[in-house]
C-alpha cells in the first residue's frame, strides 16, 4: 500500500518558504448517564496513617479512556475485570474530570498540579514545559524516590519536557512510515516498566506507565479483537490485561501491600456524542469525564466510592501527601479534604482549594461519602491551533456547567448529564457571573515558564499520523480569549471532519486524487483550516506536485 511521506514534503517545502508548523489533537468519548453508580455507605473514621517508608507509589494513565466503559463505572459485560478488581481495594471517584481532552496538556496537569494557563502547555506538539515549572517527579526524586516513566505515544516523548525529573523516560517508538501511528502496544510498555522495577532492586521509587492502546484507530490485537463486538472496548480489555500483568508483578516482587497505586485517564472519548467522534473539539462530559481510582494499603480503606469534584489537578499533590513528602514551594497546593493544615504535611500553610490549585483528595473527612465542592475548569485550543476555530473554555460549579465557545452553553448537569437542554438563554445573569470567572482563570498566564516547540519533519511526520497539525501559539490573557470567541463555533463546522478523515483514508489507501479532491472541498468549505492545507501540501508533495504542494503549504503558513 502507498502511504504518504511526509518526512518528504516538511524538509523540502518547509525549508522552501523558510517557516515552521504547528501541530494539536483531535480523536473519538462518555455517556455520562450510561450508569453512574452512586456513592455507598459513609466512610468510617480511618487515621491518616501515611508510612514514611511506604516504598513507592504507580501512576497509570490509560489514554482516552471513558470512565462508563469500565465495569466498576457500570460497564456490561464489563471489559475491564483487573480494573475493576483494584477499585475494589481501594477509593472510587465517580466526578473526576480531566482539565484538557488532549494528550500531551493534560498530562501537563497531571505531573505538576497545575492549570495550562500555567504551565503555558495548550496543545499537542507546539509546546514544551518550560524549566520553571516544578513537576512531580523532581519532588520525589530529591526525596530519595527514583522515578521512571514508560509511555506509548509519541506525543508524550521527551522533548516535550515532561521526562524532567525522571532517571528513566522510556519513549522508544517503532519507527513507521507516514500516517502509520507512532506507537506502542500497552503489553511493551507494561514489559518495559517491569524490567525496570526489577533493576532497581529494593529501592524507594515512583512509577508512571502510559498506555495507549484505546486511542484511535481501535485496533487490539487478538484474541480481545474477537471477544468484544465493540472495538473500543476490544481495546480497553487489552489495555486492562496489561494493567493486570504490571500489578501480579508488584505482588511477586511483594510490592502490593507496599505501594500506591493511581489509575486514572487523560480524557474520555465521543463516539459520536455531539457530533463528535474522537476527542478534542468539545468540553462536553463524554470527553472530561474520566475514571479515577486510589489503591493505598493501609491507608484507604476498601471499597470505597466517593462522589463530589475530582480532578487530575488534583493528583500530584494528593501523591504527594500520600507519601509523606512535602510539596515544594512552586507547587501550588490546596488543604486535603479533612481540612487540617498538618493533615496536608506540607511545609507552607495549604491555601483554600480554589478553581486553579490543585488539593490532595485524601484524608478524607470522617463520614464523608463526597468531596466538598470545588470549581472545575476545563479547556480545548485544539480548534483554535489547527482549524483557526474559536476554542473553548468550561467551568464545573454546583452542578452547573459553562461552556464558552463562540455559541456559549450553559447546562444543569445533576439533572441534565448528557447536556442535551441549553440554558443560556433562559439565564443571563447566572450564565454571566460564571463566565467571568472563568475568562479570569483561563486569561491567567504562565507563558514565561514555556518554551515554544519548533516542529522539525520528524514531529510533524508523526503528528500528522495521529491527525494532528496546526497553526501558531497564541498568545496569552482575556484579550486573546475575547478575540479567539470571536471566531467560526467547532459546533458548525464539525462535519467537516469527517470530510477530512475520508480524505486521510483515502490517501492511505494511495488514492491521491480522491483524497486531495475532498481537501479541496475541505479548504473551499472553510479557508482557514491550517490541518487540511498542510495535509494537501503533503498528498501533492507524494504525487509529484511540488508547485501545488509548495502553495497549500504557503496557504497554511499564511493563517
Amino acid at each position: 500500500m502507498t502511504r504518504l511521506r511526509t518526512a518528504c514534503i516538511f524538509p523540502a517545502v518547509v525549508s522552501l518558504v523558510g517557516a515552521s508548523l504547528v501541530v494539536s489533537d483531535s480523536r473519538p468519548g462518555f455517556s455520562p448517564t450510561a450508569s453512574r453508580p452512586a456513592p455507598d455507605r459513609p466512610i468510617a473514621t480511618v487515621p491518616h496513617r501515611i508510612d514514611p517508608r511506604m516504598h513507592g507509589f504507580v501512576l497509570i494513565s490509560i489514554d482516552t479512556l471513558r470512565a462508563d466503559h469500565l465495569g466498576v463505572y457500570g460497564r456490561r459485560p464489563s471489559p475491564s475485570p483487573r480494573i475493576d478488581a483494584l477499585a475494589s481495594h481501594g477509593a472510587v471517584y465517580l466526578e473526576a474530570r480531566s482539565q484538557v481532552p488532549l494528550t500531551l496538556p493534560s498530562h501537563t496537569v497531571m505531573l505538576t498540579g497545575r492549570l495550562p494557563a500555567e504551565t503555558g502547555v495548550r496543545d499537542n506538539g507546539i509546546f514544551r514545559l518550560g524549566d520553571g515549572v516544578p513537576t512531580l517527579a523532581e519532588r520525589l526524586s530529591r526525596a530519595g524516590f527514583r522515578c521512571g516513566g514508560f509511555v506509548g505515544t509519541f506525543l508524550l516523548s521527551r522533548r516535550f519536557g515532561l521526562d524532567r525529573g525522571f532517571e528513566i523516560w522510556d519513549d522508544d517508538l517503532p519507527v513507521g512510515g507516514a500516517l502509520e501511528l507512532p506507537e506502542r502496544r500497552a503489553g511493551e510498555v507494561v514489559g518495559r516498566a517491569k524490567r525496570w522495577l526489577d533493576r532497581i532492586g529494593d529501592s524507594r521509587f515512583f512509577l508512571f506507565v502510559h498506555l495507549f492502546d484505546p486511542h484511535a484507530p481501535y485496533a487490539a490485537p487478538e484474541p480481545w479483537a474477537r471477544r468484544f463486538r465493540d472495538p473500543y472496548d476490544a481495546e480497553i480489555a487489552y489495555a486492562d490485561s496489561a494493567v493486570g500483568d504490571l500489578l501480579d508483578h508488584l505482588r511477586t516482587r511483594g510490592l502490593a501491600e507496599r505501594v500506591g497505586v493511581a489509575l486514572v485517564s487523560d480524557h474520555g472519548e465521543s463516539l459520536g456524542e455531539h457530533g463528535e467522534r474522537t476527542h478534542g473539539f468539545f468540553l462536553y462530559e463524554a470527553t472530561l469525564r474520566v475514571p479515577l481510582i486510589l489503591r493505598v494499603p493501609g491507608v484507604i480503606p476498601p471499597g470505597r466510592r466517593i462522589a463530589g469534584p475530582a480532578r487530575l489537578l488534583d493528583l500530584a499533590p494528593t501523591i504527594l501527601v500520600l507519601l509523606g513528602v512535602d510539596a515544594p514551594d512552586g507547587l501550588r497546593v490546596g488543604a486535603p479534604p479533612s481540612a487540617t493544615p498538618a493533615k496536608a504535611r506540607t511545609q507552607q500553610t495549604p491555601e483554600p482549594a480554589s478553581v486553579s490549585r490543585g488539593r490532595p483528595l485524601w484524608p478524607q473527612p470522617p463520614g464523608s461519602v463526597a468531596l466538598p465542592d470545588v470549581p472545575v475548569y476545563a479547556e480545548t485550543l485544539y480548534p483554535f491551533y489547527s482549524y483557526r476555530w474559536s476554542g473553548s473554555h468550561a467551568l464545573v460549579r454546583g452542578g452547573r456547567k459553562l461552556i464558552l465557545s463562540a455559541r456559549s452553553e450553559l447546562y444543569d448537569i445533576a439533572k441534565d448529564p448528557k447536556e442535551l437542554t441549553d440554558l443560556a438563554a433562559r439565564d443571563a445573569a447566572g450564565l454571566a457571573r460564571m463566565r467571568e470567572e472563568l475568562v479570569r482563570t483561563a486569561g491567567a498566564t504562565g507563558g514565561e515558564r514555556t518554551t515554544v516547540q519548533e516542529p522539525n519533519a520528524e514531529v510533524l511526520e508523526k503528528l500528522h499520523s495521529l491527525g494532528y497539525a496546526g497553526g501558531a501559539p497564541a498568545r496569552g490573557g482575556e484579550d486573546e480569549i475575547e478575540r479567539r470567541l470571536r471566531l467560526p463555533d467547532p459546533k458548525d463546522r464539525i462535519r467537516l471532519i469527517d470530510l477530512y478523515d475520508e480524505a486521510v483514508v483515502r490517501l492511505r489507501h494511495g488514492d491521491f486524487k480522491g483524497g486531495r479532491r475532498m481537501l479541496g472541498e475541505v479548504i473551499r468549505q472553510d479557508a482557514g483550516n491550517v490541518d487540511a492545507q498542510t495535509m494537501l501540501a503533503s498528498a501533492a508533495y507524494e504525487s509529484g506536485d511540488l508547485a501545488r504542494s509548495e502553495q497549500a503549504l504557503r496557504a497554511a503558513l499564511a493563517i
